[in-house]
C-alpha cells in the first residue's frame, strides 16, 4: 500500500506485507541513489558530536569550578548493524576521538524485534515473542548503564 504526500511526488510504502515488486524495486533505486546522502548525514553527526562534545568541556568546567562531581557521559551504538563488522567498529572508532565521552561495549543492533516493540509502544523485554539477542543487548545496556560497568 503507497500513500502520496500532496506537497511531493514521493511515495511511503506504510505496509510491508502489502508492497508490490515493482515497489521494493523503487525502495532499491531509491536507496542506491540516496546513499552518499547517508554519508553525508553521518559526517554531520560527526560535526555535531564535536559540538556537543565542546558543551560537556564547559559543563564538566563549571561544575569542577563548583566543586561538583564530574558528569559521566556515555556513548552507546545505537541501530548498529547486527554482527561483528567493520561499520561497527569504525563507529566505535569514532566515538573514541573524543575522549569526554565513555563509549560502552553493548551495542543495541538493528533488529524486526526493535521495531516490531516501538510499533507497539512496548521494550524488546516486554514484546511476544521474545528476541532473546535483543532482550540481551538491552540487558547488558541497562547493566553499564545503571550499576557503572563501563568497560
Amino acid at each position: 500500500m503507497t500513500s502520496t504526500d500532496a506537497r511531493t511526488t514521493e511515495r511511503t510504502f506504510t505496509r510491508m506485507d502489502e508492497s508490490t515488486a515493482e515497489q521494493w524495486q523503487t525502495i532499491a533505486v531509491e536507496t542506491a541513489t540516496n546513499q552518499p546522502r547517508v554519508a553525508d548525514r553521518v559526517l554531520g553527526l560527526l560535526r555535531s558530536l564535536a559540538d556537543i562534545t565542546a558543551l560537556i568541556e564547559q559543563a564538566q568546567t563549571a561544575r569542577e569550578d563548583d566543586g561538583r562531581p564530574p558528569l559521566r557521559v556515555l556513548a552507546v551504538l545505537n541501530l548498529a548493524d547486527p554482527g561483528a563488522n567493520q561499520d561497527n567498529a569504525d563507529a566505535v572508532a569514532a566515538l573514541g576521538r573524543f575522549p569526554q565521552l565513555t563509549a560502552l561495549d553493548a551495542p543495541v543492533r538493528r533488529r524486526k524485534a526493535v521495531a516490531n516493540a516501538m510499533a507497539h509502544g512496548l521494550s524488546v523485554t516486554e514484546i511476544t515473542p521474545r528476541d532473546l539477542k535483543a532482550v540481551e543487548e538491552i540487558a547488558v545496556l541497562c547493566n553499564q548503564v545503571f550499576d557503572g560497568k563501563e568497560q
